[in-house]
């Protein structure tokens, strides 16, 4: 084989490695960006709402637990409640935050005479003092 060819070869495929290289540092710059947006409007929005949010889930919380499960309509708009949780918050809640709404958002899937009381009270507490303490307050 010439040595010449081989070198030709070797040269035309750093050009193209490094074209792309440039291609894809600018695509995840660009990712970024939108990622960064995306969490500053979250944590405007949290700042915003984060005591509302405490206070209506406070609410959900006395009007379940006192008048019992039965009550559609506080479990309606508890399980509305925790989805807009997961989806304004998701890129801003910790990890372990995240897991417990989710776990959340799978109990009030169920019927309501099958949703497991004493796990939706020990998510619904953690979710509640998490918003309480103003955790993600930066």
């Amino acid at each position: 084989m010439d040595w010449e060819k081989m070198w030709l070869i070797i040269g035309h495929i750093s050009n193209i490695l490094g074209i792309l290289s440039v291609v894809i540092s600018f695509l995840l710059w660009l990712s970024f960006g939108k990622l960064k947006k995306e969490i500053e409007s979250a944590k405007i929005r949290y700042a915003e709402h984060h005591v509302k949010i405490s206070e209506t889930l406070q609410k959900l919380y006395n009007i379940i637990f006192i008048n019992g499960v039965e009550d559609n309509d506080a479990i309606s708009n508890l399980r509305q409640q925790i989805y807009s949780i997961d989806r304004n918050f998701e890129k801003l809640l910790k990890k372990e935050d995240l897991k417990c709404v989710k776990r959340l958002m799978k109990i009030l899937e169920k019927d309501i005479d099958k949703i497991d009381l004493s796990e939706l009270r020990k998510h619904l507490d953690f979710i509640i003092i998490t918003f309480k303490e103003r955790i993600y307050d930066y």
